[in-house]
């Protein structure tokens, strides 16, 4: 997923447009269908864990808006570990089959925010 969020300067705008395209991207795009269709696959064919695993296109696609927000924050996180943090929920809920109306990226992006520590 490339992330086409221009950055705002307000950290909780531009982590709430990258959710928003992040939950698009995974719920509504054929790209994301078989995105999700390699994350099933990659828990019983060693093959498709190791391409999955070469590289990371969700936390990639994520640094982008992180690393600014880790900048106007006291967290000690690394990039690694804050894109996860950003991630996850969203990914999670997709995932497990939840209502994607459910998502509220606005939420998710204050409460990151709030974790990070931004001023």
């Amino acid at each position: 997923m490339r992330a086409g969020v221009l950055l705002s300067g307000d950290p909780v705008r531009d982590l709430t447009a990258y959710l928003d395209a992040l939950v698009s991207f995974l719920a509504h795009s054929l790209a994301g269908a078989a995105y999700r269709a390699l994350i099933g696959e990659a828990q019983h064919d060693t093959a498709v864990a190791a391409l999955l695993s070469s590289g990371d296109i969700l936390g990639e696609s994520a640094a982008r808006v992180v690393e600014p927000a880790l900048g106007a924050g006291d967290s000690e996180l690394s990039v690694e570990q804050a894109t996860a943090l950003l991630v996850g929920p969203p990914f999670f809920h997709i995932l497990s089959g939840r209502s994607v109306e459910s998502v509220d990226t606005r939420r998710l992006a204050e409460e990151f925010t709030r974790v990070l520590g931004v001023r």
